[in-house]
């Protein structure tokens, strides 16, 4: 599991990178043409790598009814977070308190999308053969890995989304916008690709814990190191030097990647060898909706906190101390950041440290 992630998230050190001298030498469209024949490679790659792998044996019925109203209730949500998450400033006066046309739908999205999941319980519970077994949340590993994921997911969000805003406003270089957006990704994918490459490294380094020591030990010092990680990027400050921020993000990527695959193994271990498939969906699924709340939530407070903040400055005055400001919101959302991962820390005391599988050997059918 350690391995799988170590991979997975290794292509988080090259994606900021990839993009940010694409940005530096072409044209940010480049990113989403060239994804087009790296995907048909990654498909036909997979196809080929997976062909002789053995079926199931037992064919059963897609779940079409449930994933559609899953897949419905989910693109529900997040147009909704979508919608509330920011204000549009009025004019030059910095006044954000009027929302744009957008938030007027965030109540019937949400609305829609709580249908959505209810209808979707409904047909769970009524299928013979169901996308998710209801039945296996109630497991306590089970539960207890995607609160985590859901938590670690909204913090993760906060320091992949604020370290390039912090780098393209408060330490932007350039005398025009446009050098200054090109240089900017360009510091922003070498800064990021600091913490990705620790999470990757520190991947292996947490599933080999959780294999010698257990679900709890490596979940709890992952947690305790990323909320260190975010404190100290809460006290970056206008002309900060990149070497402290990226030691500072190798210690947050240190503490994310511990976390992973511990919590990746806990779901795997728990469920029986039917549900490990969905149940790992199922983390993941968490892990991104926590993104997209930590995301809307970011966007929301940090906009009403900056129009707080400069609600005793005149616009002449506001542009002297704007970096300062803009600095001081940022540096909050780590600090909210890394005490969200704290607070997270008696969940993973709840984890049952024993590795235990609950797959089902199936018995080979006895000779007649």
């Amino acid at each position: 599991m350690g391995v799988l992630v170590a991979v997975d998230t290794a292509g988080w050190i090259f994606g900021p990178l990839y993009g940010a001298f694409l940005v530096r030498f072409l044209d940010w469209r480049w990113q989403f043409y060239l994804n087009i024949p790296a995907s048909i490679l990654a498909a036909a790659t997979a196809y080929w790598a997976l062909r002789d792998l053995p079926q199931p044996k037992r064919q059963v019925p897609l779940d079409i009814l449930g994933g559609v109203s899953l897949m419905g209730g989910l693109v529900a949500l997040n147009a909704a977070l979508s919608c509330a998450g920011g204000r549009a400033a009025a004019g030059p006066s910095f006044d954000l308190s009027a929302p744009p046309p957008a938030t007027q739908a965030v109540l019937p999205l949400l609305v829609g999308a709580g249908l959505l999941f209810g209808l979707f319980v409904i047909i769970e519970r009524s299928v013979p053969h169901p996308l998710v077994e209801l039945g296996m949340l109630r497991r306590p590993n089970l539960a207890t890995a995607c609160a985590i994921n859901f938590l670690v997911g909204a913090a993760l969000v906060i320091a992949m989304v604020d370290v390039p805003l912090f780098i393209n406003t408060v330490l932007a270089e350039g005398s025009t916008v446009a050098e200054m957006l090109r240089v900017g990704a360009v510091r922003s994918g070498q800064v990021l690709a600091v913490m990705t490459g620790a999470m990757s490294l520190a991947s292996l380094l947490g599933g080999w814990l959780c294999q010698v020591a257990g679900y709890r030990l490596p979940t709890v010092l992952g947690l305790i190191a990323s909320g260190g990680g975010l404190g100290l990027m809460s006290t970056w400050s206008p002309g900060m030097h990149y070497t402290p921020m990226a030691l500072h993000l190798a210690l947050t990527g240190l503490g994310f990647g511990l976390v992973t695959a511990p919590l990746s193994t806990t779901v795997v271990d728990g469920v029986s060898e039917t549900q490990r498939g969905v149940a790992s969906g199922i983390v993941v699924i968490l892990r991104l909706i926590g993104m997209s709340v930590g995301l809307s939530l970011l966007t929301a407070w940090g906009l009403r906190r900056f129009e707080h903040l400069s609600l005793g400055y005149t616009i002449a005055d506001l542009e002297a101390v704007l970096l300062d400001l803009t600095a001081q919101v940022l540096d909050e959302t780590f600090l909210a950041a890394g005490v969200l991962l704290l607070l997270t820390v008696p969940i993973a005391l709840l984890l049952r440290n024993r590795m235990q599988s609950t797959a089902r050997v199936e018995s080979p059918p006895s000779v007649q």
